[in-house]
């Protein structure tokens, strides 16, 4: 186990790392015992406090010497099979939380563990009691929570009327995405519930009788965050990659839900089958609302075959955002986005006029050619503002040849604000020549 505690920006940092079982028991017992009992924090003290190996006495002696129940920045790791079950998760979670209501901000990484959706209420259960929280990142990797835990997660995060900025990433391997056979009023029924009145030994068996129907993980979600219109910065992971005949009207309610998000600044949205299938950018106009966005960042996953309607929408939404800043875009291997769809994205990127950093990743099997790499330069060329500059076009499948790689450098070179430039493609030696010759500070040798 590994602690760090900054007294002086009262950050506490825990992680738990791979051991076995009796190892883990009493790490956790510990945690539970000195973590309630914390002395009173020493004053006009600024040492930090590390605890590369794990004694059953160690947490004794850092409880005694600072007050770790006085800490605003909480950020937790459980590391891959570290054993942990979640009926020991209890006392983990509520040892750190439990107690912590002027708790800020969090962060929660767990890797592969299989704690499944009883370990997901409890995780649950323990954000419900940061009533201050604002600023949430949640990384939940092949963990198998499915739709149940999901739902649990979106519910106690629709209860934090303080937050901010809401990071959530849920991977493949937790499958969170089923067929809903709840209508939406069901979705709204489950978000209107309340269960404050429930004891902490009751959490596991609450959320089972609550979550009884078949409710989509990723619908749950999505309404989730109609309750957060005061928030700022949004990254979403969430796409399970799972191909789903869903009603239309749940995506609707994506673009609709984003639209009342006027406080927007920064948002990161990564795109799998399941968005990709379903048509969540439809009705690209609404995201002209979001007046206070700057920051955009859009990832396609790997193979999701991005449709030519995609593309379009995708087009039409960057024409709707104009006042933005900061854009990255990276497409992932086999889209198949081809040098018509380039051309087609590249158009709108080109009237972004207020961009001053630009970040550009096609994988391989995208079939790029000449052509897109042509719309690339005339586009990037146009963007005069631009000071930062990360361009990866993979050679393999994209084709741009010799003719495509002198087109992108000649536009990168007619870029006269420009400060930095991160560039990877085709024959691009003479590119990396000509920029040291401008004085243009390479932030990569990649070139």
């Amino acid at each position: 186990m590994y602690c760090n505690y900054n007294p002086q920006e009262k950050i506490l940092k825990i992680s738990l790392e791979k051991c076995n079982q009796k190892e883990l028991q009493q790490q956790l017992k510990n945690i539970q015992k000195n973590f309630s009992r914390a002395q009173p924090v020493k004053k006009n003290t600024n040492k930090y406090i590390n605890m590369e190996q794990y004694e059953s006495n160690s947490l004794d002696c850092f409880v005694s010497y600072q007050n770790v129940n006085i800490v605003s920045t909480l950020n937790i790791f459980i590391a891959k099979n570290t054993n942990l079950k979640s009926q020991q998760m209890r006392p983990f979670l509520n040892g750190l939380c439990g107690n912590n209501c002027d708790l800020l901000n969090l962060s929660l990484k767990i890797e592969e563990n299989q704690i499944g959706s009883k370990g997901a209420y409890l995780i649950a259960y323990q954000i419900l009691k940061l009533k201050n929280l604002q600023n949430l990142k949640l990384d939940i990797q092949s963990n198998n929570i499915k739709s149940k835990g999901a739902q649990a997660i979106a519910y106690s995060i629709s209860q934090l009327k303080n937050l901010k900025t809401l990071s959530l990433k849920i991977d493949n391997e937790n499958n969170i995405s089923t067929y809903p056979k709840a209508q939406e009023s069901s979705i709204c029924k489950f978000f209107n519930y309340s269960f404050f009145n429930c004891l902490d030994n009751e959490e596991y068996q609450y959320f089972k009788n609550l979550i009884d129907q078949e409710i989509d993980g990723i619908c749950a979600i999505i309404s989730m965050l109609e309750n957060h219109q005061s928030l700022q910065e949004l990254d979403l992971d969430i796409d399970n990659g799972h191909i789903q005949q869903q009603n239309i009207q749940n995506d609707k309610n994506f673009i609709q839900v984003l639209m009342s998000l006027t406080n927007l600044k920064k948002l990161n949205v990564v795109f799998g089958q399941y968005f990709c299938n379903n048509n969540m950018l439809s009705f690209p106009k609404n995201f002209k609302y979001l007046n206070n966005l700057i920051s955009l960042s859009i990832s396609i996953k790997n193979c999701c075959q991005f449709s030519n309607q995609g593309v379009f929408l995708l087009k039409n939404t960057l024409l709707n955002i104009p006042n933005l800043t900061q854009f990255s875009l990276e497409i992932g291997v086999k889209n198949k986005i081809r040098s018509e769809g380039i051309c087609t994205l590249f158009e709108a990127i080109s009237e972004l006029n207020s961009l001053i950093s630009l970040n550009l990743q096609i994988k391989w099997g995208n079939f790029v050619g000449v052509q897109g790499a042509k719309a690339i330069s005339d586009s990037i060329s146009k963007l005069q503002k631009l000071k930062q500059l990360v361009i990866f076009i993979d050679e393999s499948s994209n084709d741009i040849n010799f003719e495509g790689s002198y087109f992108i450098g000649s536009s990168i070179l007619q870029l006269k604000q420009l400060k930095t430039v991160q560039a990877k493609f085709f024959q691009s030696q003479v590119l990396k020549k000509a920029l040291i010759k401008k004085q243009v500070r390479l932030v990569s040798q990649q070139l």
